[in-house]
């Protein structure tokens, strides 16, 4: 909401934004919606979109762009979608690293992690098979990803699960995968974290290993950033009396 405001505040004729897919089940969405109609935008396009469509990483995310509502030259344009081709695993786009020495000790679990990630109990509290008990094979499921599977969404609090305090973990469990090869289990690490949200060249990644997961957690996977971006360039040419699409 704040960063709502501070958009207006610029005025521009076009802004994007990116947030949860359940952000219009939320129960402060009905304000969002309507501070966006007090500061006279309209929402042009409120759509959901999956990482998981173009890069091995469920990560759900509903891209919104706003326009002027008293700018009358904005005409409505279908949505620009991402262009896919295949769906890809964790092997075929190449997620998993070959890891050196210190990259294995980072991604290495200790047994009270091991224990807090493969006990039913402590899986997401949505995450279901249609049954009430949650099992072994849940955690199968969700927790544990081989080569040919898709990573769960990157979430802020990944590899620290004895960080989170126990009525959290109660309330809403633990989210998060653990890469199965052969019979090793480990966490992801940040490397892998980049490819998966889109990035394809050497990055700086900040120490220690908690803020790059932060960072990483909260950040704009690259599709989704340019997904936003194109449609709002498709609305400024549209605009400006420009044919085609970017």
């Amino acid at each position: 909401v704040v960063a709502i405001f501070y958009t207006a505040m610029l005025r521009p004729r076009i802004f994007v934004s990116e947030n949860v897919s359940n952000l219009k089940a939320h129960r402060h969405w009905r304000l969002i919606s309507w501070i966006i109609e007090w500061l006279n935008y309209r929402v042009h396009m409120n759509q959901s979109f999956d990482l998981k469509e173009v890069i091995p990483q469920a990560r759900d995310r509903v891209i919104m762009v706003c326009v002027d509502a008293l700018d009358i030259e904005i005409s409505r344009v279908n949505p620009v979608k991402w262009p896919v081709t295949r769906k890809h695993t964790l092997r075929t786009y190449g997620a998993i690293c070959d890891l050196d020495n210190e990259w294995q000790q980072r991604a290495r679990l200790d047994d009270a992690e091991l224990k807090m990630y493969l006990d039913p109990a402590n899986l997401p509290k949505e995450f279901s098979r249609g049954h009430a008990k949650k099992t072994s094979r849940d955690v199968l499921a969700y927790r544990l990803k081989d080569l040919d599977s898709v990573a769960s969404c990157i979430l802020t609090s990944y590899g620290r699960p004895a960080a989170l305090s126990d009525s959290l973990v109660r309330r809403g469990g633990i989210y998060g995968s653990l890469i199965m090869i052969g019979p090793v289990v480990r966490k992801l690490v940040a490397p892998e974290f980049a490819i998966l949200m889109g990035l394809i060249h050497r990055q700086w990644i900040p120490e220690p290993e908690y803020q790059s997961t932060m960072i990483f957690g909260n950040a704009i996977a690259v599709p989704h950033a340019l997904i936003g971006l194109l449609n709002a360039v498709a609305l400024g040419q549209r605009s400006l009396g420009l044919a085609g699409h970017p």
